[in-house]
Protein backbone atom coordinates (compact mmCIF):
# COMPACT_ATOMS: atom_id res chain seq x y z
CA UNK A 1 0.00 0.00 0.00
CA UNK A 2 1.39 3.32 -1.07
CA UNK A 3 1.48 6.23 1.33
CA UNK A 4 -0.24 9.34 0.31
CA UNK A 5 2.06 12.30 -0.55
CA UNK A 6 0.53 14.42 2.18
CA UNK A 7 1.40 11.84 4.86
CA UNK A 8 4.97 11.64 3.51
CA UNK A 9 5.20 15.42 3.76
CA UNK A 10 3.87 15.30 7.33
CA UNK A 11 6.44 12.64 8.24
CA UNK A 12 9.24 14.77 6.76
CA UNK A 13 7.95 17.85 8.60
CA UNK A 14 7.65 15.86 11.82
CA UNK A 15 11.20 14.49 11.42
CA UNK A 16 12.48 17.98 10.60
CA UNK A 17 10.65 19.41 13.64
CA UNK A 18 11.99 16.62 15.86
CA UNK A 19 15.51 17.26 14.60
CA UNK A 20 15.12 20.97 15.29
CA UNK A 21 13.88 20.26 18.82
CA UNK A 22 16.73 17.85 19.45
CA UNK A 23 19.22 20.46 18.22
CA UNK A 24 17.56 23.09 20.44
CA UNK A 25 17.85 20.88 23.51
CA UNK A 26 21.46 19.96 22.67
CA UNK A 27 22.25 23.67 22.42
CA UNK A 28 20.57 24.21 25.81
CA UNK A 29 22.63 21.44 27.39
CA UNK A 30 25.85 22.87 25.97
CA UNK A 31 24.93 26.39 27.08
CA UNK A 32 23.98 25.18 30.56
CA UNK A 33 27.20 23.17 30.72
CA UNK A 34 29.19 26.32 29.95
CA UNK A 35 27.16 28.22 32.53
CA UNK A 36 27.79 25.52 35.14
CA UNK A 37 31.53 25.58 34.43
CA UNK A 38 31.55 29.37 34.80
CA UNK A 39 29.71 29.08 38.12
CA UNK A 40 32.14 26.41 39.33
CA UNK A 41 35.05 28.68 38.44
CA UNK A 42 33.42 31.63 40.23
CA UNK A 43 32.81 29.53 43.36
CA UNK A 44 36.44 28.39 43.30
CA UNK A 45 37.66 32.00 43.07
CA UNK A 46 35.31 33.16 45.81
CA UNK A 47 36.48 30.36 48.12
CA UNK A 48 40.05 31.52 47.57
CA UNK A 49 39.09 35.10 48.34
CA UNK A 50 37.27 33.95 51.48
CA UNK A 51 40.33 32.05 52.70
CA UNK A 52 42.52 35.10 52.04
CA UNK A 53 40.04 37.23 53.99
CA UNK A 54 40.21 34.82 56.94
CA UNK A 55 44.01 35.05 56.92
CA UNK A 56 43.87 38.87 56.78
CA UNK A 57 41.33 39.03 59.61
CA UNK A 58 43.60 36.82 61.71
CA UNK A 59 46.58 39.08 61.00
CA UNK A 60 44.58 42.20 61.89
CA UNK A 61 43.33 40.61 65.12
CA UNK A 62 46.90 39.77 66.12
CA UNK A 63 48.02 43.34 65.37
CA UNK A 64 45.09 44.69 67.37
CA UNK A 65 45.98 42.53 70.36
CA UNK A 66 49.55 43.86 70.25
CA UNK A 67 48.24 47.45 70.09
CA UNK A 68 45.86 46.84 73.00
CA UNK A 69 48.66 45.34 75.09
CA UNK A 70 50.93 48.29 74.27
CA UNK A 71 48.16 50.73 75.14
CA UNK A 72 47.53 49.01 78.48
CA UNK A 73 51.24 49.09 79.30
CA UNK A 74 51.48 52.77 78.35
CA UNK A 75 48.37 53.62 80.37
CA UNK A 76 49.76 51.78 83.38
CA UNK A 77 53.03 53.72 83.10
CA UNK A 78 51.16 57.03 82.78
CA UNK A 79 49.00 56.18 85.79
CA UNK A 80 52.15 55.48 87.84
CA UNK A 81 53.70 58.73 86.70
CA UNK A 82 50.55 60.64 87.71
CA UNK A 83 50.74 59.14 91.20
CA UNK A 84 54.41 60.15 91.48
CA UNK A 85 53.64 63.70 90.25
CA UNK A 86 50.80 63.98 92.76
CA UNK A 87 53.14 62.84 95.53
CA UNK A 88 55.76 65.35 94.45
CA UNK A 89 53.16 68.14 94.37
CA UNK A 90 52.06 67.22 97.89
CA UNK A 91 55.65 67.21 99.02
CA UNK A 92 56.20 70.65 97.47
CA UNK A 93 53.02 71.96 99.09
CA UNK A 94 54.29 70.80 102.49
CA UNK A 95 57.62 72.54 102.13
Amino acid sequence: MEKNPYSLLLEKDFKHQTDKEAEYYRDMVVANGDHIELLKHNVYELQGQLQAAYVRISQLNEALQVEVADHKATKSTIDKLIVIIDQLNEALDNV
